[in-house]
This record gives structure tokens, C-alpha cells and sequence, in this order.
């Protein structure tokens, strides 16, 4: 029988009530106002306000008109923010990260992918397909895995899935009561492309987490992405969403992408690929590297896994997400990176953090011209005009640009990175710009925010800080 879930309260006009939902977002009343970055102004700062405040002024702490540091010291409490002598400022549940999953390019578990990650040299891609006039392209290829569907896609997110789930300790009860939240560019691409059949050409990318609920009894609400590159971390940053409004009481979050004839070929005629390898930042970079896989992480509340008893701590927390849109061009970045800082300061804003609270960035960075140029400008003014030693890890020089997916492996090297206190060097020989590509050895100093970025044709921008639990 599927279970019904509690209605959302629906703010009407006058209504101040916390957690109160509209359109436009949150309604805070001045008992849940908040104001973590010292900005002036009155109370009712819903957390696109403080992005716009963050974004004109500049992130960090700001001084007033008197010269003088606004605001005082932040203290964090359970996922809470509050201001010494202000009333409460973040009374939402904390969203914790209890399980991993993958299945990526010579990966099939998280160990494997941070063993990986401490490799003197990224490996090299393979040639995964050939074209007369352009050419072999190179690829970061996943072996393919048993499963229940006729989809390679479909089967390498049911074994991430699986493995996630064993990994926080899911019960068949606990998943009963899940949701599902999936990111992806193609979905199935591979039957749509081998098949003559229009009604499987015409299927809809949402049966994915419709197979993925019915295969595994979950009753909770299903979303799916498909805001190409940036879709699998837009499908993080709502499935918190969901946990904070009590829609749910775990949400298992993904990705999945494999390699598609009509992406290739699109990049091709683009000049977007690199014929060596994935060389982000680098000054030699030439274009992406396609890879491909699926990742799953276990979302829930503390309070939920604490009462369930999760057989492990925490790896991390989810903080804060933001999003942007600049329709600047079809398939090229606004320049100057604005719309990049834009949804990074909305990430800041929403989570109570400022820049100075960044610790590490796991940067979209696919090796393109464009792409990197705009993301560096955002890096420089954000994070290394004032802490040039925050390290860069760029992943995609490991295991190629995952397209929807990216974002997921994105978050799940974000949330080794908190468990282990170190970041890996992205071993960038000739970086063209000033960032510290060389990792952060374990002792250095704590690791407390990270900030991951996934960005998409179209100007669809996100970006999401997970937090050392």
C-alpha cells in the first residue's frame, strides 16, 4: 500500500509561520531570520536574499559604514546557525551522507576511487570510438555488470544503488519509506540508439527512478534531472530539500551516464575533445574526456539515522545548495564566471557560510577553454585572492567528464575528502592559473567545508558545500 506523505503547510499572505513554503521559497519571520555573513539590514532574509547580498558585495566578512567588522562569531549547532546574542537563525533537520555507492571508470567501490585519486599520474583514456573525418575519441569506459534490465545505464545504477544502501545499512523497511532522486543527460541511451522501435525511442528519461523504486519497494517521492552536466548535483541539493521539509525520511541521490554516439559526435563537431587526455586548468588543454559510470549516495536526517542506529558515523553533511541560470549561450559559459559566483554564493548563503568557511573545491574543471576560464575566474575571487592555499581537486583528470553523473562522483570524493582530513594532488604539471592543484597533506588543518560545482550547456550552474561531519 503506498504510503501517504504529510501535506506541506502553503503559506497564504500574512503568513510567517518557519518552514512555511510559496513559490518564491522559504517565508521567515524575524524568530528565523538570519544573517550569517554580518550584512545590515532587517530581519526577514530569506536565503536567495543573503545570495544577493553575498553576490553585490562580495563574499567574506564585510565591514559597515563605521569601518568596523560587521556581525559576530558564528557558532554551528546540529546543522543550526546561530549568532551570539540573535535568536535562532537555521532551525532546519541536518542532512547527513550515510552511504556510498559507485560504479565508475576502474572503480567499483569508494576505497577504490580514493586509491585512485593518490596516483602520481591519472591514468590514460582509451579509444571507445572512431569517426572518418575526426578521428578516434578517447573515453574513461566502465565494465559493464549483471543485472535485471536491458539497459547497460540501468544496470550499473542498480549495482551503485545496492551498494550504497548495504553500505548505510538499509533495511527493506527503511527503504519502504525512501525516495528516489536521480540525475542523468541520456538516461538509456543505449536503447534508444540501438533499437528501430519508436515507442522505445519515445520512452521517458523518468522510468528510470520508477525501475530503480519498484525494484527495490520504495514508496517516497521520485525525482529526476536532466539538466545535462550539472543534473545529478541538482538532484542532491532537492533531495535535501525534501528531507528538511519532512517529504522523507531517507532519499538515495545518483547519477548515471554511459557513453552515447550522439553526445560524441556533438562534441566532435564542437572541436570539445581533447586527443590526449583530460587536462583541466591545464595550459596545454585541448578539450573534455568523456567518462562514464553511476554513483549513489544515502541522504537522511541525523536524527533518523541515529534512531535507525547506521552501522557507521556519518561521512559528511549536506550544507547548502545553489543554482543559477545565465542563458548566456547554448554551450558556452557567461565569460567573466558572475552566474558561476552567482549560485556559489547562493550555496554560501543557504548553508550560513562565507568564503572564508571553503576548505576545498572540487571544481566542474572538463579541460575545456572556455569552461575552465570562466570557473577560474570564479575561484580566484571567491576563494584564492584571499586563500591562494585552498586546494583544487579536480576529478575529471582521473575519471573523465561523467556528463549528468558528474556532479554525484563530484560529491562522493567531496565526502571521502571530509572522512580522511586530505585532499589528493590533481598532479596539474602546467597549471595556467594560480590555484594550489597540489592536495593538502593529512594534518595541515581541518578540512571543514567543501564546495563542489557541476555546470551545464544552457548556463545551468550548481553548486553544493558538504560539511565534515
Amino acid at each position: 500500500m503506498p504510503v501517504r506523505w504529510p501535506a506541506l503547510p502553503v503559506a497564504r499572505s500574512g503568513d510567517t509561520r518557519s518552514g512555511a513554503r510559496s513559490g518564491h521559497g522559504y517565508c521567515f519571520n524575524e524568530r528565523h531570520c538570519f544573517s550569517p555573513t554580518g550584512l545590515s539590514g532587517p530581519g526577514n532574509y530569506p536565503p536567495s536574499a543573503l545570495a544577493r547580498q553575498l553576490f553585490e558585495r562580495g563574499p567574506g566578512r564585510r565591514r559597515n559604514a563605521a569601518g568596523r567588522r560587521a556581525g559576530g562569531a558564528l557558532r554551528r549547532h546540529s546543522g543550526r546557525v546561530e549568532r551570539k546574542g540573535a535568536a535562532l537563525t537555521h532551525p532546519t533537520p541536518r542532512v547527513v551522507v550515510t552511504g556510498l555507492g559507485l560504479r565508475g571508470p576502474g572503480v567499483a567501490s569508494p576505497d577504490e576511487l580514493w586509491a585512485l585519486l593518490q596516483n602520481p599520474v591519472p591514468p590514460p583514456p582509451a579509444r571507445v570510438r572512431s569517426y572518418p573525418q575526426s578521428g578516434d575519441v578517447l573515453g574513461y569506459a566502465v565494465d559493464d555488470v549483471p543485472g535485471p534490465s536491458d539497459s547497460r545505464l540501468e544496470r550499473l545504477a542498480l549495482a551503485a544503488f545496492d551498494d550504497a544502501s548495504a553500505d548505510a545499512g538499509l533495511t527493506a523497511e527503511a527503504l519502504t519509506f525512501a525516495g528516489i532522486s536521480f540525475g542523468t543527460t541520456h538516461g538509456r541511451i543505449d536503447l534508444f540508439e540501438s533499437s528501430a522501435d519508436e515507442q522505445a525511442r519515445a520512452e521517458p528519461l523518468y522510468s528510470i527512478g520508477e525501475a530503480l523504486a519498484r525494484l527495490h519497494g520504495c514508496y517516497g517521492p521520485i525525482q529526476l534531472y536532466s539538466t545535462a552536466c550539472s543534473a545529478s548535483l541538482t538532484a542532491i541539493g532537492m533531495a535535501a530539500e525534501v528531507l528538511r521539509d519532512g517529504r522523507a525520511e531517507v532519499m538515495i541521490v545518483g547519477g548515471a551516464e554511459i557513453f552515447s554516439d550522439v553526445a560524441m559526435a556533438s562534441f566532435t563537431r564542437l572541436g570539445g575533445l581533447d586527443p590526449e587526455r583530460c587536462r583541466p586548468f591545464h595550459q596545454e588543454r585541448q578539450g573534455a574526456v568523456f567518462g562514464e559510470g553511476a554513483a549513489f549516495l544515502i541522504l537522511e536526517t541525523e536524527e533518523h539515522a541515529l534512531a535507525r542506529r547506521a552501522p557507521r558515523p556519518p561521512y559528511c553533511t549536506i550544507e547548502g545548495f545553489g543554482w543559477s541560470c545565465d542563458a548566456h549561450h547554448a554551450t558556452a559559459p557567461e565569460p567573466s564566471g558572475r552566474a558561476l559566483r552567482l549560485a556559489a554564493c547562493d550555496a554560501l548563503a543557504r548553508a550560513g557560510l562565507t568564503s572564508a568557511h571553503i576548505d576545498c573545491v572540487i571544481p566542474h574543471g572538463t579541460g575545456t577553454r572556455l569552461n575552465d576560464e570562466a570557473e577560474a575566474h570564479l575561484l580566484r575571487d571567491l576563494i584564492a585572492g584571499e586563500r591562494p592555499s585552498v586546494p583544487v581537486l579536480p576529478l575529471k583528470a582521473f575519471i573523465g567528464h561523467g556528463a549528468g553523473a558528474a556532479g554525484v562522483f563530484g560529491c562522493i570524493a567531496a565526502a571521502l575528502i571530509c572522512r580522511h582530513q586530505w585532499v589528493p594532488s590533481a598532479n596539474c604539471a602546467r597549471p595556467e592559473y594560480p590555484l594550489n592543484f597540489g592536495g593538502q597533506a593529512a594534518g595541515e588543518g581541518k578540512i571543514g567545508h567543501v564546495l563542489v560545482n557541476a555546470y551545464a550547456f544552457g548556463g545551468n550552474n550548481a553548486s553544493l558545500i558538504l560539511g565534515s561531519a
